[in-house]
């Protein structure tokens, strides 16, 4: 009776590895969950827990300068649909730089200081709400 040569490929590329020479086998079970169900497909997921309806991304996509900009996002902290949007993660980059790629027609002035500064010039005349409110 002839001995059976196992050939086994181990492709290593990051992560969490283990190598298990003499096991017969290995279970490896991933379990996740969201914080937020999004159930409406007319709503797009761009920052954490803040979703958008798809209004916002065809106003993205007619977006020419950081002026046209910031009017969209405070346009959507101002929408009440939109709960953990507020001023304070508005003029964050992590935020808005999550938004660009909405923008194909926003091509110069994209820096972050110049489109937080516009923002903030838009945040200006308007009432902050707390975070995570609805009312």
């Amino acid at each position: 009776m002839e001995k059976e040569q196992s050939s086994i490929t181990i492709n290593i590329s990051g992560g969490n590895n283990q190598i298990l020479p003499n096991a017969t086998e290995a279970i490896q079970n991933f379990n996740y969950q969201t914080t937020e169900e999004d159930k409406d497909p007319t709503r797009v997921r761009l920052y954490n827990n803040v979703y958008v309806d798809s209004k916002y991304i065809i106003k993205l996509k007619e977006c020419f300068s950081a002026a046209d900009f910031a009017s969209v996002i405070i346009e959507m902290i101002e929408d009440e649909d939109i709960p953990y949007l507020d001023t304070t993660l508005a003029v964050k980059s992590s935020f808005f730089n999550q938004l660009l790629p909405y923008c194909p027609n926003f091509r110069s002035g994209n820096s972050d200081s110049n489109i937080r500064s516009y923002i903030n010039k838009g945040l200006a005349t308007k009432t902050n709400r707390p975070y995570g409110s609805q009312q």
